[in-house]
């Protein structure tokens, strides 16, 4: 059986899919992690992902997959790797090994490249987390891939100039090399372009989760029909399609 749970964590999100087998062993993917912190209001049921899935009695992630770089998708996730057993830690742009932190003389005149810098720092921590844990960290491979006998896997890559673009900064910003604002800003502002997708299979079921990538940016792109579709950016229309440069 699959276990499809769109976690309440507020502003943000967390998506847990589980396939219960029936020989008692479960196969867990955790995808994103909310922020570091969820507030607590009276008659809410929110509460942060680690909270949800010790709820779950989930002590255990096959797999974390974080869909993009910001903050209410990635912030929860250290506190998970710390928490539980968590196998495989896997994104789209990964640290280097030489990664250092991104220090504070990178100061910008603009939101953008800072909050940038703070999130590069926040996803070197996770990494140094999770391999205090034994925790694999990997860049993950785009196409279709069986987790389980029954339950497949396929992974989507924002467009490759996105792609090529946020690894040439990340890399840059992580070895202390000087970057131009205008393109450290360009790539701050492209993070929801650069969300992974993924399309969960079980049967003759399938869920399709698309982080924050923005559909008039992949519309086109012929992805099958699904069961149950996870909306981009939290269901939200604004100018940030257009600021980030989705076609229009």
């Amino acid at each position: 059986m699959l276990e499809v749970f769109f976690c309440n964590v507020g502003d943000g999100d967390a998506v847990l899919v589980r396939e219960r087998g029936e020989d008692g062993r479960d196969y867990a993917v955790l995808v994103d992690a909310g922020r570091p912190f969820v507030e607590s209001r009276d008659g809410s049921l929110r509460k942060d992902a680690l909270e949800y899935l010790l709820d779950r009695q989930v002590t255990h992630l096959d797999r974390m997959i974080l869909t993009h770089p910001h903050i209410d998708h990635v912030g929860g996730a250290a506190r998970i790797v710390r928490a539980i057993r968590v196998d495989r830690l896997q994104m789209l742009t990964v640290p280097p090994e030489d990664a250092r932190f991104v220090p504070r003389s990178f100061i910008s005149t603009k939101k953008p490249p800072n909050g940038l810098r703070q999130m590069l720092n926040i996803l070197k921590e996770l990494c140094e987390a999770a391999q205090e844990r034994g925790t694999a960290v990997e860049t993950i491979q785009a196409g279709e891939q069986a987790l389980t006998d029954r339950l497949t896997m396929t992974v989507y890559y924002p467009r490759a100039e996105i792609v090529d673009r946020q690894k040439q900064v990340f890399d840059a910003l992580y070895r202390g090399d000087a970057v131009e604002e205008g393109l450290c800003t360009q790539v701050a502002k492209e993070r929801n372009l650069s969300s992974l997708m993924l399309r969960f299979a079980y049967g003759h079921r399938s869920v399709l989760i698309t982080g924050d990538r923005y559909a008039a940016d992949w519309e086109g792109e012929a992805i099958p029909p699904c069961d149950i579709l996870k909306l981009p950016h939290h269901g939200a229309r604004g100018q940030e399609v257009h600021d980030a440069g989705a076609p229009q």
